[in-house]
């Protein structure tokens, strides 16, 4: 009997230029759910979505970081791929939601529409926007105890996810950032700066929480039959979770990826597939998931094409399963 399938939906830092341009092209239902969702936030953007996304003068490696674009584009991308893997037959138990993922996980498991999901992503950017300073992310392949053990290093630095036994995030002022980069290269640590505009799960988007929570108080939420794993709260939600306290969360708390990951593994094995554009949460996945494991890990789209040619061999390996 094949293992229960757990949806994994990454948040920003994941996006880039043309993400699923392949699977727009020789997939119908990507298509449909893409050129749908780009509809839904047609009352917030201009020029579109789809004209932003797969704008011919950008490539992959050109920034996509202005939070009006990135934040729906990866909430419609990562739709259009769930859409997609649905209507060849692959039916998840589970939807676990990484930060921004969230909310994705809420669409496609029913708690929000889709029309209530861009309005509340498209509005949320904007809000951002306007209320916080510009600030940034850093992706450090180290332990989580250097954040903890090295005060020198991180002072003005808010610890924004732990990934995965070798893989954390700060939250940041670019210049802070830039010199804590500096100072770990020359201490043989890697870390990488992502494309994001603002320095989410810190204290620097605390400006945003009074017109946050207009924001999301009194939305309408269908909470029944709940399937959601957050890595906000660490575990499965429940209906008595959701209200304005768990959007925030959502955006305030530190993304605890890898004790999630660990908790879900206590009821498992499970088969997990990535949904994000970039393949990030599958690697995170396969680092902490233990040689004993009978789960299994999977991504559909990286960033280096042979989009469809992956979707098909993830097709047919589930077929022969």
């Amino acid at each position: 009997m094949s293992n229960p399938i757990v949806f994994l939906y990454p948040g920003q830092g994941a996006q880039y230029h043309h993400m699923g341009g392949e699977l727009r092209s020789g997939h119908p239902v990507f298509a449909a759910s893409i050129a749908h969702s780009s509809e839904l936030c047609s009352a917030y953007l201009s020029p579109s979505l789809l004209e932003v996304l797969y704008d011919p003068a950008k490539r992959k490696h050109h920034p996509f970081d202005d939070l009006r674009y990135s934040h729906p584009a990866l909430l419609a991308f990562e739709l259009a791929l769930s859409d997609t893997l649905l209507a060849e037959g692959i039916r998840p138990a589970l939807f676990l939601g990484y930060s921004l993922g969230e909310f994705v996980a809420m669409t496609s498991s029913g708690v929000l529409s889709r029309e209530q999901a861009f309005t509340l992503v498209c509005s949320q950017a904007k809000a951002v926007l306007e209320t916080t300073r510009a600030s940034s992310m850093l992706a450090i392949l180290s332990e989580e105890s250097l954040f903890h053990h090295r005060d020198d290093l991180f002072k003005e630095t808010w610890l924004a996810a732990v990934n995965s036994p070798g893989h954390f995030v700060v939250s940041g002022f670019p210049e802070v950032l830039a010199q804590l980069h500096v100072r770990l290269q020359a201490e043989g640590i890697t870390s990488l700066i992502l494309p994001v505009s603002r320095g989410f799960h810190s204290a620097l988007v605390d400006p945003l929480r009074t017109r946050f929570f207009d924001l999301v108080t009194g939305i309408p939420l269908n909470a029944s039959g709940l399937s959601h794993v957050s890595c906000a709260l660490q575990r499965r939600l429940s209906p008595a979770d959701f209200g304005p306290e768990l959007f925030w969360a959502i955006l305030r708390r530190p993304v605890q990826f890898q004790r999630t990951l660990q908790w879900l593994e206590t009821s498992g094995p499970y088969t997990y597939i990535d949904l994000g554009p970039s393949g990030t949460l599958a690697n995170f996945a396969r680092q902490i998931l233990p040689a004993t494991s009978a789960s299994t890990v999977h991504h559909l789209v990286t960033g280096f094409g042979r989009e469809i040619e992956s979707l098909r061999d993830f097709l047919e390996q589930r077929s022969h399963s």
